[in-house]
């Protein structure tokens, strides 16, 4: 993905790439069966039809929508992801590409899926959104969600504003009994410096801080309407928007304090108690756009 970057940019990938090998396949996929998104693409979509999955990641939803009767394929940027999927499921269709050219024809597809994926793409989306669009069939839906930039995400932006001063503290690091950190200060200045040349204007930033870099980009976090106009600008219609994932949001916030793990996450007390009382603008992870292709 770097390739053809000037020396400063190298310092900063153009997208995310993540591998989830650490996770268990198997509970990945049965969780889609609880996943409202599951009751929306079966409402829209119907058994049989063609359905890829741009960003794929594990493919657990590839897994999922092939044994419920789809016709699902899905199209992957990380090798590690891809080559365990194969191995795991080799008649079902994953491809290792780039979902900003993808490899199929004009009108593959009657349903696109892409979760997740368009906001760690630092120069923005608007290519992969345009290559989407491509590969559908005219009058064919896609599924496209990202981060929700609501109040429960200003305040974690403020939580990280005092946290990550004190990740690269030495002194402070030595208090919680943390190894010292010894990345090179001014790689990470630099790659700040890139951030703020590259990134999108009107788009709040999700930055990750990893003791052996410092700080770099992780996602942008969208408004609604800004989900919607990325993709009419595209040439989609947007036809509806839901707001997903309340309790993942309210599990980076608090943590353990709000949730409890067993196997899955699932709110305690105090987290449900948040759950009911807080509007649902204030606390969905994600904001869901259905959108057709005219």
């Amino acid at each position: 993905m770097n390739a053809g970057l000037s020396d400063a940019a190298s310092l900063l990938p153009d997208t995310v790439v993540f591998d989830f090998g650490g996770q268990s396949f198997e509970d990945l996929v049965a969780a889609c069966e609880r996943d409202r998104l599951w009751s929306l693409i079966r409402t829209h979509v119907p058994r049989g039809a063609a359905v890829l999955e741009a960003g794929a990641g594990s493919g657990r939803w590839v897994k999922f929508l092939h044994d419920r009767g789809y016709d699902a394929r899905g199209v992957e940027l990380s090798a590690g992801d891809v080559e365990r999927f194969r191995r795991l499921h080799p008649r079902i269709p994953y491809d290792l590409d780039d979902i900003r050219s993808l490899p199929y024809a004009d009108g593959s597809f009657d349903a696109v899926l892409s979760l997740g994926v368009f906001e760690h793409m630092i120069d923005g989306p608007g290519a992969a959104a345009s290559e989407m669009l491509r590969v559908l069939k005219p009058g064919g839906l896609a599924f496209f969600t990202v981060p929700h930039a609501n109040l429960l995400f200003a305040i974690e932006r403020m939580v990280d504003g005092l946290r990550f001063p004190l990740f690269r503290s030495n002194v402070m690091r030595r208090i919680l009994g943390r190894s010292p950190v010894d990345y090179p200060r001014a790689e990470e200045k630099a790659r700040l410096r890139e951030i703020a040349r590259r990134r999108l204007d009107g788009l709040p930033i999700k930055y990750s801080f990893d003791p052996s870099r410092g700080a770099t980009f992780y996602e942008y976090r969208y408004r609604a309407r800004q989900a919607g106009k990325l993709l009419t600008s595209a040439g989609f219609e947007v036809e509806a928007t839901h707001l997903l994932y309340g309790m993942d949001r309210i599990h980076q916030l608090f943590g353990r304090l709000a949730m409890v793990e067993r196997p899955e996450l699932r709110p305690n007390a105090f987290g449900r108690l948040l759950l009911s009382i807080l509007p649902e603008s204030w606390t969905s992870h994600m904001v869901l756009i259905i959108a057709r292709k005219r």
